[in-house]
């Protein structure tokens, strides 16, 4: 990511962890200053990403 970019992630089923955080189905995070993101998903899961200005 630039770093004049930012990051929101929504999760819309199952769990990631990213960053060492765990984040379950209806739960979303922003991200700022990150060169790239690293997801794992813990079960099978579905998110939404969007890059904001």
């Amino acid at each position: 990511m630039r770093p004049s970019r930012h990051t929101w992630m929504q999760v819309t089923c199952g769990t990631i962890t990213q960053f060492g955080h765990r984040l379950e189905s209806g739960g979303g995070a922003a991200v700022s200053g990150e060169h790239k993101l690293e997801l794992h998903s813990v079960r099978g899961a579905e998110l939404l990403l969007f890059d904001l200005a």
